[in-house]
């Protein structure tokens, strides 16, 4: 009995610590090495045009810590873009985007711009003074101006087959994804993870306005 307990203790004294020690470096190892991967950050610049979502909301800049941003189907990605929007929704300091329309089963977290038909729109700073001084001269037409693409904003995010991206609030790309290609959906989540474990607070608010 009395070495039974004896192994006991040694167990929890010696093999607990060890088998602690051993997971967290390799929770370390593997922080680093998501990290390393995300080392070679691309620079962009916002284009001079907002972008209505299909609420009618604007969405004029990036006002927010960090921006996951994606242009795939999400008809067929549903389930996936779901499971991402239940790591970070919660989160004030994290955008979710969606370039290519939504779908009635898509988390209602994401932020949805439809740049797959010809109603979708975007508005330069010029068309939205056009349209200001059309309204103040009584004409209610609100259409004054509007621009029916996105490859402004899209032509910035995605460059060659990546159709998902993580920016960071200095307007760096940290990485960029295939998501048609295996794991790459899941390697986006991880490296969301590794870059904002901690919940922070928002810096500034994401400038949006209903469309009138």
């Amino acid at each position: 009995m009395k070495l039974a307990r004896t192994i006991a203790v040694l167990t929890v004294i010696v093999a607990f610590p060890a088998i602690s020690w051993y997971y967290l470096q390799q929770g370390a190892a593997w922080r680093i090495e998501g990290l390393e991967a995300m080392r070679d950050k691309v620079s962009i610049e916002l284009p001079h045009t907002s972008l209505i979502d299909i609420n009618g909301e604007t969405i004029a800049g990036i006002g927010v810590d960090f921006v996951i941003a994606v242009n795939v189907d999400p008809e067929m990605r549903v389930a996936d873009l779901n499971d991402i929007a239940d790591l970070f929704k919660h989160r004030g300091d994290v955008m979710l985007l969606s370039f290519n329309g939504g779908s009635p089963e898509l988390d209602e977290a994401w932020t949805v711009v439809d740049c797959t038909t010809s109603e979708t729109k975007t508005r330069s700073e010029d068309d939205e003074k056009s349209e200001d001084d059309a309204r103040s001269v009584g004409n209610s037409t609100s259409e004054i101006g509007l621009k029916s693409n996105c490859d402004a904003w899209t032509n910035q995010f995605f460059k060659g087959n990546s159709n998902a991206v993580l920016i960071d609030d200095s307007l760096y790309i940290r990485n960029t994804y295939d998501l048609n290609e295996p794991g790459q959906m899941k390697l986006l989540a991880e490296h969301g993870v590794i870059l904002f474990p901690v919940k922070r607070s928002k810096k500034i608010e994401l400038k949006r306005g209903h469309h009138e």
